[in-house]
């Protein structure tokens, strides 16, 4: 009887210890996963913000005086008289306006706001004109989550492609 209790006690300290130690695999698991799942949606908001801000840079007019700095962190530019897009920062959230600007009391309008991306930490956009400052012939962009690596690209005006 001495026996079977000692070795009752012997089996639960072992599916106790074997437990403990498959609980510690799953947490330790979930949590390289949770990690990994975070870096594939950062990953895929920059995508989805590289292809949004490309398609919109690529309908800008190339003229110099239709791109105008909105300030460190966003820029507003032409497509028509009657179409303006700006791209900047929000609360850490990346904001794109389409509308009309006024650029001279430096207001929208009339406008659609649209949040792109979250947890945003830096946002450039830096358009890059020709050498008689008459014509956008490219727009440089930098994009920075938090906690993740940046996405940084150029939009060639001149070919209308991506470089």
């Amino acid at each position: 009887m001495t026996g079977s209790i000692v070795e009752y006690l012997v089996y639960c300290a072992a599916v106790t210890l074997l437990m403990a130690y498959s609980m510690q695999f799953l947490v330790i698991t979930h949590q390289q996963l949770s990690k990994q799942e975070k870096g594939m949606q950062n990953a895929l908001q920059g995508l989805v913000v590289q292809t949004m801000l490309h398609r919109d840079v690529m309908q800008a007019h190339p003229a110099a005086d239709r791109w105008h700095a909105r300030d460190a962190t966003g820029l507003i530019w032409t497509i028509d008289e009657q179409t303006h897009i700006g791209w900047f920062i929000e609360k850490n959230n990346l904001m794109k306006v389409q509308g009309m600007y006024d650029f001279d009391q430096h207001r929208w309008i009339s406008s659609n706001k649209t949040m792109v991306a979250q947890h945003v930490e830096q946002f450039s956009l830096r358009p890059e004109f020709s050498a008689d400052n008459k014509q956008c012939v490219r727009c440089s962009c930098a994009l920075k989550f938090t906690a993740a690596a940046p996405f940084q690209w150029t939009v060639s005006l001149r070919n209308r492609e991506v470089a």
